[in-house]
C-alpha cells in the first residue's frame, strides 16, 4: 500500500476519536485547525514587519517636498466614508536628478500642503520607491495584524482546554 493511500484511508481521517479500548485520541489535524487562524495572522505580521525592516535597511532617509496631492473618496475604519489623500513627492536621487514618487498609499491624514517638506525612506536602488517616515505607513499594518492574531489566540487556548478536558474526563468533543 502506498503512503498516500495509507494517509487517505477513511479510518485514519479523524479529528476526534474514541478507540475500541476507550482511549480518546485527537488528530494533528484538530490541533492544526485550532491554531491555524492565530498562527497565520502572527506569521503575516512577522513577514510584514520583516519586509519593513528590510526596506529600511536598503533605503535612505531623505528630505522630500510635496508637489501634488491626489484626493478621492475612500473608506477608513475610523471615519467610514471620507476623503483620502495620496501625496506625490520630489526628492534628489543618488545621481543628483530630481525624482517624483508617490507613497503608494492613501490616508485621511495625508492632506499635506503643496511645497511642505517631509522625510521619506527612499530606496536608492529603485527610483521612485518611497515610503513616508510615519508610524502609520511603516508599522501600523504589522501591528494591527499581530493584534488580531493575539486576539484570536485566547479562543485557540480555550479550545485546547476543552479538547484536553474531553480527553481526560470523557466529555463530548467540542462541535
Amino acid at each position: 500500500m502506498s503512503p498516500i493511500t495509507t494517509i487517505l484511508r477513511s479510518k485514519d481521517l479523524y479529528l476526534f476519536r474514541t478507540d475500541a479500548d476507550g482511549v480518546r485520541r485527537v488528530s494533528w489535524r484538530a490541533w492544526l485547525l485550532i491554531y491555524l487562524l492565530p498562527g497565520l495572522f502572527l506569521l503575516a505580521a512577522v513577514i510584514l514587519a520583516f519586509e519593513t525592516l528590510l526596506f529600511q535597511s536598503r533605503a535612505q532617509l531623505v528630505s522630500a517636498t510635496v508637489v501634488q496631492v491626489y484626493s478621492r473618496e475612500g473608506w477608513t475604519p475610523r471615519a467610514g466614508q471620507t476623503p483620502v489623500y495620496s501625496p506625490v513627492f520630489t526628492y534628489t536621487w543618488r545621481d543628483g536628478t530630481q525624482t517624483r514618487a508617490s507613497n503608494g498609499m492613501a490616508s485621511e491624514n495625508w492632506d499635506f500642503e503643496i511645497g511642505s517638506p517631509h522625510e521619506v525612506w527612499a530606496d536608492m536602488r529603485r527610483k521612485g520607491d518611497v515610503r513616508l517616515n510615519l508610524y502609520e505607513r511603516l508599522w501600523a499594518l504589522p501591528v494591527i495584524i499581530a493584534l488580531i492574531g493575539l486576539g484570536t489566540l485566547p479562543f485557540s487556548l480555550y479550545a485546547t482546554h476543552l479538547v484536553r478536558r474531553w480527553r481526560r474526563r470523557g466529555l463530548a468533543p467540542p462541535p
